[in-house]
């Protein structure tokens, strides 16, 4: 039986497919279903200027292949950087390790990027 227009079921909503984070879709069950995109991209917030961005490089990289880092100094010293795994898997892995952790005696924030 079709669904009717502003009506939703419990498992999707037909504005889920126009998510613009959806990767591909699937039916099951009759119904569509959507994959999100996981987060590749991390920020780090937190840095020295001491912190380089080779040492960013090596420091994350434990954790997976990274294809992008880049590393900027903000005003009053607040250093942060981005950088961008190659799995999703990776970046969760360093959120979890990292985040809160110490580089340079300072602590930092790692999340994703939007």
């Amino acid at each position: 039986m079709p669904k009717e227009k502003g009506s939703h079921s419990s498992s999707t909503s037909d504005d889920s497919l126009d998510n613009p984070d959806a990767e591909g879709s699937q039916v099951a069950n009759g119904k569509p279903t959507v994959r999100l995109r996981q987060p590749v991209h991390l920020h780090i917030k937190g840095l020295t200027s001491q912190v380089t961005k080779e040492d960013i490089a090596e420091i994350f990289g434990n954790f997976g292949a990274l294809t992008v880092v880049d590393r900027f100094q903000g005003h009053l010293g607040n250093g942060y950087a981005c950088v961008k795994y190659a799995r999703p898997e990776d970046c969760a892995c360093a959120i979890e390790l990292m985040d809160g952790g110490l580089i340079d005696g300072n602590r930092i924030t790692v999340s994703t990027f939007q």
